[in-house]
């Protein structure tokens, strides 16, 4: 029976660490990435929706809405992102990033620090007699400087 009991006893010490060691290993916080916005001006505001913030847990989501300040537009817009430690004009590395009819962007399964980067809002037309001429050359030229910046290689 001393013998049982002691048999029992050395089986529970020993199983003892592995399974605490399995429940300290669960509860482990998951690992957290940074979302960078870079480029943020005077023309636009990007915006994290409710619940979401600029630190996002491994394999999350962020979802976001950007919008043009007073006297912009932001009808050109393009938005992508690449990993921060990359280097943003580095084209392989670049991710576009497209917003649903609601005007939310996403970038989801986020598995390292992230930066967005903004292009293409302009100036709304503004009073006088060129203005509109002048607008859409603005609005044209910075469309390509958009799409030359995203396609360059």
């Amino acid at each position: 029976m001393k013998k049982a009991i002691s048999l029992i006893l050395a089986l529970v010490l020993f199983a003892m660490p592995v399974a605490v060691a399995s429940a300290a290993d669960n509860d482990q916080p998951a690992d957290v990435y940074k979302v960078t916005v870079i480029q943020e001006t005077k023309e636009y505001v990007l915006e994290p929706l409710d619940g979401y913030e600029y630190y996002v847990a491994d394999g999350n989501e962020f979802k976001f809405t950007i919008s043009a300040k007073n006297r912009y537009s932001d009808e050109f817009i393009v938005v992508y992102y690449y990993p921060t430690n990359l280097y943003r004009d580095n084209d392989t590395y670049q991710t576009p990033v497209i917003a649903d009819t609601d005007g939310v962007y996403t970038i989801s399964d986020i598995h390292a620090d992230i930066t967005i980067d903004i292009y293409g809002t302009v100036k709304e037309k503004s009073e006088g007699p060129f203005s509109f001429v002048r607008n859409l050359i603005q609005m044209i030229i910075s469309f390509f400087k958009n799409i030359a910046n995203i396609f360059k290689k």
